[in-house]
């Protein structure tokens, strides 16, 4: 099992008295001047840490050498070039490299030996902190469907690729024929059976994954029944079997089956559909489970409660979770649970068979931007998992975060995160065009062919 350390690393003075006699070079080493290490700027590049050097003497400073010693020396490495020797009053800096192999906290000492004839030898203790992060190499692609809100807003779907995190744009404007996207909210994305993908720009649209060429589905002028120009659609799931779609319809608490060969539509649940509760400002995703019952959550209820809908009266079940929390985002596992993106930047895991949470403090992946909880999972954080998906081969969960321009996958055992594809400089990976997209406007689909890899580690 390969491993990638990341942490933060730390150094501090061991030893040293400077000298100020006439004529003779001094070693100085500032106490971390320079903050935390550098972050790498390519996958599989360690963190580096700076050690400062100054030559507060009047005579040559000379480097005799510069090693590391320590019972964890292996897990550092001292960047080239080397500095030979320092003028007086001038600096350099010397990069620790910090690569571990093992989980845990990793000591070394810089040692730095020069001609300094108070100090020949200037030790500088430094530590890291090494934390598992998965490997982001799986087959595979995501869909990332994304409205660019920079002034004027443009609707586009990316196609990611899962193993090397390249983007592509795969439909918009600018790419793709056909009819344009009708409105700038992103409803949903999904992968159907035939390999096509079903999007929700206010209409429904089917996708040529190869093409990126875009037909309607359904519209005001394509199948029979309620209107959708005039109402928001935000939510998109296949129905068991794959002939039928849900879409959710906020402004009226309304859910719309879509005959996705006719395009005909036809009221599912809505306040005279149906019995039971309804949401309090309208529904915000949509997923269904395999045995068909409709998952759907209510953003405006800052409690938000998750809804149950029967997919044949159209009744209506809420269960109410601890808040307080917005849930943005949900997908349905084959287990059984409903994995939920959460506005306190976690995500967790709703048991639908008893109508409890599973488990409250199974809640993973809080941003370091969040309130409240407490953080669980190693990697690096995410910020809002308002988009997520789960990978129907592999079973892992993926979270895109539009704001910060990445994608996650997430160990669901563990709440451990690796980067899949991002254009945030803090860790980039992939080429390709940029994930920009209102962290309030996404969505996720996730297809994987039945070899879908996710075993080991991998350093990052």
């Amino acid at each position: 099992m390969s491993f990638r350390g990341r942490g933060t690393l730390f150094a501090c003075a061991l030893a040293g008295i400077a000298g100020t006699a006439t004529a003779q070079p001094n070693v100085f080493v500032p106490g971390n001047p320079y903050g935390p290490p550098i972050t790498p700027t390519n996958p599989g590049t360690p963190p580096a840490y700076l050690v400062g050097v100054v030559n507060t003497g009047d005579a040559v400073l000379t480097f005799d050498s510069i090693t590391l010693s320590g019972a964890d020396a292996g897990d550092f490495a001292v960047g080239t070039p080397l500095p030979t020797s320092l003028n007086p009053s001038a600096s350099t800096n010397i990069y620790v490299l910090f690569d571990p192999d093992s989980a845990g906290e990793k000591t070394v000492s810089l040692d730095i030996a020069t001609n300094d004839p108070d100090e020949p030898l200037r030790q500088v203790a430094i530590s890291g902190v090494a934390v598992n992060n998965l490997t982001a190499s799986q087959s595979g692609t995501a869909y990332f469907q994304l409205v660019e809100d920079m002034g004027t807003p443009v609707p586009y779907i990316l196609e990611i690729d899962l193993s090397t995190g390249d983007r592509t744009l795969l439909s918009s404007d600018s790419a793709g024929s056909g009819p344009a996207f009708r409105d700038y909210e992103a409803g949903g994305v999904v992968v159907e059976d035939d390999d096509s993908l079903l999007a929700l720009f206010g209409d429904v649209y089917r996708i040529d994954r190869t093409t990126g060429d875009r037909t309607v589905v359904s519209s005001d002028s394509v199948g029979s029944g309620p209107t959708l120009s005039s109402v928001r659609t935000r939510g998109l799931a296949i129905e068991p079997g794959g002939a039928t779609a849900i879409v959710a319809v906020p402004d009226f608490a309304t859910f719309l089956r879509v005959d996705l060969a006719t395009g005909d539509r036809t009221v599912v649940s809505s306040g005279s559909v149906g019995t039971g509760p309804s949401p309090s400002g309208g529904f915000e995703s949509v997923d269904i489970a395999p045995d068909g019952t409709i998952y759907a959550c209510d953003l405006t209820n800052f409690f938000g409660p998750l809804f149950r809908i029967d997919p044949l009266t159209g009744d209506r079940t809420a269960s109410l979770l601890p808040g307080p929390l917005y849930v943005y985002d949900l997908e349905v596992m084959d287990d059984g649970r409903v994995a939920l993106g959460l506005f306190e930047n976690q995500t967790g895991f709703y048991n639908h068979g008893t109508g409890m949470l599973e488990d409250v403090s199974g809640l993973f992946g809080e941003s370091m931007f969040g309130t409240g909880g407490t953080l669980l999972g190693d990697g690096p954080y995410f910020e809002y998992s308002r988009s997520i998906g789960i990978g129907p081969e592999s079973g892992r969960l993926f979270i895109g975060d539009g704001l910060i321009e990445t994608l996650y996958r997430v160990d669901i055992a563990t709440g451990d995160r690796a980067v899949v594809s991002s254009t945030d400089p803090l860790h980039p990976r992939g080429s390709g065009p940029a994930i920009l997209g209102a962290y309030n406007v996404s969505h996720l689909a996730i297809d994987e062919p039945p070899s879908a890899s996710v075993d080991g580690w991998a350093r990052y």
